[in-house]
């Protein structure tokens, strides 16, 4: 059949049959197979590829999820120059957010801004890096990386939610004439129709 062992093109088979697991609710089936086809998956992109799918399907898992935090990291460092990389990179800090891992968090989105920062994720990226240094009690770090979140993504759909995190960082700081100053800006904002839909 389709998955007789044949490099690339049994890969790439396995590749969308555990896509279409994944989406159907069998994560485990799709981790199954992406396990047993990527030792033969011979090209990098394909082997990436499913080396990305195993991390996927074990974050569909719930009690296997903290697993695809390495797993993800594990892809992106394995496979740097494949178009995988970048969001194999992003989800190894998403998902370590997700879990209150926040000093891997911290770490792989760090690793993810080094390596792109020009990157369409660069945003979430940064979100999860101010985030997680907040959860770790480094509110200045945290304040700086919201306040940069909000210049470089003005327009961005959450910047609303990242000027709340900003201000609870500068709170947090006990930097009460900074907080006053921006929770003044901000329901300045809110006072806007557009901004008031957005709340």
């Amino acid at each position: 059949g389709m998955l007789a062992p044949g490099g690339a093109s049994a890969a790439d088979a396995a590749h969308w049959v555990a896509l279409s697991l994944i989406k159907e609710g069998q994560p485990a089936q799709a981790l199954a197979l992406a396990e047993k086809i990527l030792p033969q998956a011979g090209q990098p992109a394909a082997a990436a590829q499913l080396s990305m799918d195993a991390a996927d399907a074990l974050y569909e898992i719930p009690a296997r999820r903290n697993e695809s935090i390495d797993r993800y990291a594990a892809t992106a460092a394995k496979y740097p120059k494949e178009p995988v990389a970048p969001q194999a990179r992003y989800m190894a800090g998403f998902a370590a957010l997700e879990q209150g891992k926040y000093d891997a968090a911290q770490k792989h989105s760090q690793a993810f801004l080094a390596a792109y920062p020009d990157h369409e994720l660069a945003p979430s990226a940064l979100r999860v890096a101010a985030e997680s240094n907040l959860q770790l009690g480094n509110y200045a770090e945290a304040d700086k990386l919201y306040a940069q979140l909000i210049q470089q993504y003005p327009t961005h759909g959450d910047v609303e939610l990242w000027k709340v995190r900003r201000i609870v960082s500068l709170q947090l700081q006990k930097k009460h004439q900074e907080t006053g100053a921006a929770m003044e800006s901000l329901s300045g904002e809110l006072r806007t129709p557009d901004a008031r839909a957005e709340a």
